[in-house]
């Protein structure tokens, strides 16, 4: 099992989380979007993403690295621009198989 001492682990994540989101700024910032959803889309997005990214990089070396990062790294690719559920095969077109949503909104209370 791959081993990093734990007051280095949080030094790790910091900085692959600054990387990724310094990465995700420039990378957005390049494309056209929508400015009057920009800012705050715009943080969380880059937020969930980083996140993400980092989580899959933790769990391939909880699981030794049982995987090439060729693998590991086309997975996060795939992950990122086609999304979670359609990268499982879960939805297969626009009027294909696919997760049904509900149609209500729903709310979440936060303590």
């Amino acid at each position: 099992m791959v081993s990093i001492k734990k007051s280095r682990l949080s030094v790790v994540h910091y900085r692959l989380l600054k990387v990724i989101r310094r990465f995700l700024y420039e990378t957005i910032d390049q494309l056209k979007h929508d400015s009057s959803r920009e800012s705050d889309a715009k943080e969380i997005v880059v937020h969930y993403v980083s996140s993400a990214i980092v989580g899959v990089f933790y769990y391939w070396i909880e699981s030794d690295l049982k995987y090439s990062k060729q693998y590991m790294a086309m997975q996060i690719k795939e992950l990122e621009t086609t999304g979670p559920i359609k990268a499982m095969g879960c939805i297969k077109g626009k009027r294909g198989v696919g997760v049904h949503m509900r149609k209500k909104p729903v709310t979440l209370l936060v303590a």
